[in-house]
């Protein structure tokens, strides 16, 4: 391999799932750190052999290539290392993981760590779980916290997360409006079965509710039967950080910041089958149901709708209740968002293939099946998918952020192609955009239409490889039609608001671009009259008080928030001129 080939492999330098070290003479000993992160991250690349160059002049590359002097006697240090469990608990390695490349006569050794399994996890080092568990973002390696760790334990539960069986909680503790709503539904679907004639209690026994204790005898509740069916405040008392919500934001504004909210109130039992309930109707209410004919039976519910229902259920059947979070849903004039607590248990490429099944809460995704929700084989996501492939909108994003831990589901009603916004691309860009190859168009039209994109939203969307989609948006950064915002997952890509000022008027024009946390707090107000620094570091990527405060204080000078002092603290509310 060519140097200039090689450069053009790490031109981006260290990313998520790229890491560059020395390495000339000993395989040094960060590298387990990272070992650690991909493995319990995505999986990455380490590149040993190259050397960052910390002072670079115009035009020199920012990566030396130093090559390793003695790569087999490196290689045999590594293996010996990662199969001793007082340095790594599991080697998740195979030979094929690991090549010698030459480049201009000197070696690199190649590492390719693959993502390990929910069963794996957590992959730590130095026979330290609590301190040896790293997780990887855009920024480098970071020590997992107690509550990711645990998080990673929880999943990798062969009887999921929702088997538990939960001391001192018995019928007592069951909304038996709810529990009878359920057994209506189980009945109109299974009406000849042998559990429609039993007690509640038995009945709760059968689906995987209530179990009884082998050594006492006596029968608690399982987490799913308290998830389930249980009283609001039963929940609250035993899954404290259990949220729920639902917004209606289409044609929102700052007078109207919703239109219709779910939320714990108190006007509901707040468990799991009721939001259900609740939050379907919502969702789908105005949606155009085709009316056919399957016999003498009427049917009227859309793939876009039973699509909708899939989306619920799969946010339901794996989230994970015992972690901070919100189980999230937000219908927006073009979107519908769905997120939930907990991190994917499978890459977004298994899921989108279908085929597969692990939920997060196997007992509950059983009850669900029970009364014809869902499926138990992996094809819910395939059905998403091909209700909106056939309206030919824009490909669903599936996301996941690790350090929130934290999946998201957006389902974006757009055509994958805007005859609308490529005439107003073509308006504000004149020339420039009709030399634009395919490729750029379509990069632009999907950061317009979606408010911003990742490289890895671009990649699904556009196919193009790493190299081309770098090189595409290289040119469209160098050039102002775009512009980057890093944040501790990955780099999104927005249009640039200076640029498109400067096309229109001729005048560059500074405008308010919100980033993610000045989002986040316009949107807690939405619900809440004010905020505070506390709340900012429970929900966002900041990491310190006073990075927290920089935030607020940033949008009170942007007139976008007002601060009152109450007692000691600062509290901050929105800004209203009047």
């Amino acid at each position: 391999m060519s140097k200039d080939e090689f450069m053009e492999l790490i031109q981006e330098g260290e990313s998520s799932r790229l890491e560059l070290k020395e390495a000339k003479n000993q395989v040094p000993n960060s590298i387990w750190q990272t070992y650690s992160a991909f493995a319990n991250t995505d999986g990455g690349t380490i590149y040993l052999g190259v050397s960052e160059n910390k002072v670079t002049l115009e035009d020199e590359p920012p990566f030396e290539i130093v090559g390793v002097e003695n790569p087999q006697i490196l290689l045999k240090e590594f293996w010996n290392t990662v199969n001793n469990k007082n340095k790594v608990n599991l080697n998740i390695l195979v030979d094929k993981n690991i090549q010698t490349i030459n480049v201009d006569d000197k070696t690199i050794i190649k590492i390719d760590i693959p993502k390990a399994s929910y069963k794996q996890k957590p992959v730590f080092i130095n026979n330290n779980r609590d301190s040896g568990t790293y997780l990887r973002n855009y920024e480098g390696d970071y020590h997992a916290t107690r509550d990711q760790i645990d998080a990673m334990i929880r999943d990798s539960i062969p009887s999921g997360c929702d088997s538990e069986l939960i001391e001192g909680y018995t019928l007592d503790d069951i909304d038996l409006e709810t529990l009878h709503q359920y057994r209506k539904k189980f009945e109109k679907t299974r009406d000849n079965h042998i559990w429609n004639d039993v007690s509640d209690e038995e009945f709760l026994i059968n689906i995987g509710g209530m179990r009884q204790d082998r050594e006492n005898k006596k029968k608690w509740l399982t987490a799913a039967g308290l998830l389930m069916f249980g009283k609001g405040l039963s929940i609250r008392e035993y899954f404290a950080n259990i949220r729920m919500d639902y917004l209606d934001m289409r044609n929102s504004s700052i007078d109207l910041r919703y239109n219709d909210r779910l939320t714990i109130d108190g006007t509901w039992e707040n468990n799991l089958f009721n939001f259900l309930n609740l939050v379907i109707p919502k969702l789908t209410q105005d949606l155009h149901r085709p009316f056919h004919l399957e016999g003498i039976q009427r049917i009227d519910v859309s793939p876009v709708e039973t699509a909708i229902r899939e989306a619920v259920v799969n946010m339901i059947i794996h989230s994970d209740y015992k972690t901070e979070g919100i189980l999230k849903i937000i219908r927006n004039n073009n979107v519908f968002i769905f997120s939930n607590p907990g991190i994917l248990k499978l890459s977004p490429e298994e899921i989108f293939h279908g085929g597969f099944s692990t939920a997060r809460n196997p007992r509950i995704q059983k009850m669900l099946e029970l009364i014809g929700y869902g499926e138990s084989i992996g094809s819910g996501f395939p059905k998403i998918l091909e209700a909106w492939r056939n309206q030919n909108w824009r490909e669903p994003d599936l996301k996941y952020n690790a350090s929130l831990n934290q999946t998201e589901l957006k389902l974006w009603m757009y055509p994958i192609y805007s005859e609308e916004l490529n005439n107003d691309l073509k308006e504000i860009y004149s020339k420039s955009y009709s030399s634009f190859d395919c490729n750029k168009i379509e990069i632009l039209l999907t950061i317009g239409l979606e408010d911003g994109a990742t490289f890895s939203r671009l990649q699904l969307l556009t196919k193009l490889n790493n190299f081309d989609l770098n090189e595409q948006l290289d040119w469209l950064l160098e050039n102002k039609f775009i512009k980057e915002i890093e944040n501790k997952n990955e780099v999104t890509y927005i249009a640039d608001s200076e640029k498109v000022e400067l096309e229109k008027t001729g005048n560059v024009k500074s405008k308010t671009k919100l980033n993610e946390t000045e989002t986040f707090i316009l949107e807690f107000l939405s619900t809440h009259n004010r905020i505070n620094a506390n709340d900012v570091l429970k929900n966002t990527d900041i990491e310190s008080r006073q990075g927290a405060l920089k935030a607020l204080n940033g949008m009170v000078e942007k007139k976008l928030l007002k601060k009152d002092k109450i007692g000691k603290t600062n509290f901050y509310s929105l800004f209203n001129e009047s």
